[in-house]
């Protein structure tokens, strides 16, 4: 327990010292964000369900690219294998680092939110709003899960993670797609689609129930998918080290 807190509190300090960068990466956030909710507005598609689709890109997109990132850079400082050594798992990297990845999220989100309420001087808020912070939290499981399992793929196979990051480009199109309303229970058994497409659909309507409860029992085998994929890759380091790629 007293690694976690250190862990989470240099997570925390770095965060406060690059401030700056993590507000300019929420705005860079944002500013896309709102060129697709603008491109919306003009082709006549509901603003809101638009936001709250790119809510969830914004949280995907963050966890993925943040969690592989983190392991990359302390891979090519050598880091990895000096925790791996001293007793910290692979699996409490990812999960402190976790921790500031929603916060920034989070900070992108509110951005989001803000520019479009100007933009549009409309209503964002979801028809349900239990129903959509159950949808949001599905979806960050989801996303932690599949962030996390990239990440320790990237050790396992030696190529960085963005390069094998492929959802999160199709993420957004797919969740744009206008489909049909009573699709929402199959939908929800679809890892990261699945809880973002209910998240979307809570801004018209509340999803069953029963739609909430597959997409977050969904997250458990997810999970433990990723935990197994993350013992794999701190196994392999244990006997053969990190060798550092890169990609331009």
């Amino acid at each position: 327990m007293r690694k976690l807190r250190v862990l989470l509190w240099l997570n925390l300090l770095r965060m406060r010292r690059n401030a700056l960068a993590t507000i300019a990466g929420s705005l860079t956030d944002a500013l896309w964000a709102l060129a697709v909710l603008a491109g919306a507005l003009v082709s006549g598609v509901p603003a809101r369900e638009v936001f709250w689709a790119l809510i969830a890109w914004i949280l995907v997109v963050n966890v993925t690219w943040m969690l592989g990132g983190w392991l990359d850079y302390l891979a090519s400082l050598g880091l990895v294998e000096e925790h791996l050594i001293r007793g910290v798992a692979l699996s409490r990297l990812l999960l402190c680092r976790a921790l500031t990845t929603f916060i920034s999220a989070g900070f992108s989100s509110l951005l989001t939110y803000i520019g479009a309420q100007l933009l549009l001087r409309d209503a964002l808020t979801p028809a349900s709003i239990p129903h959509a912070v159950l949808a949001l939290l599905a979806l960050a499981l989801h996303s932690l899960a599949y962030g996390g399992a990239l990440a320790a793929l990237s050790l396992t196979v030696l190529i960085p993670s963005y390069l094998l990051d492929f959802i999160s480009f199709a993420f957004l199109g797919i969740l744009l797609l206008p489909l049909p309303p009573d699709q929402v229970e199959k939908l929800a058994w679809l890892p990261i689609v699945g809880p973002a497409y209910l998240l979307k659909a809570s801004a018209a309507a509340p999803p069953p129930l029963t739609a909430l409860a597959a997409s977050a029992a969904l997250a458990a085998p997810l999970l433990a998918l990723a935990l197994a994929l993350i013992k794999l890759a701190s196994a392999r380091i244990e006997k053969r080290g990190v060798k550092v790629t890169s990609a331009i």
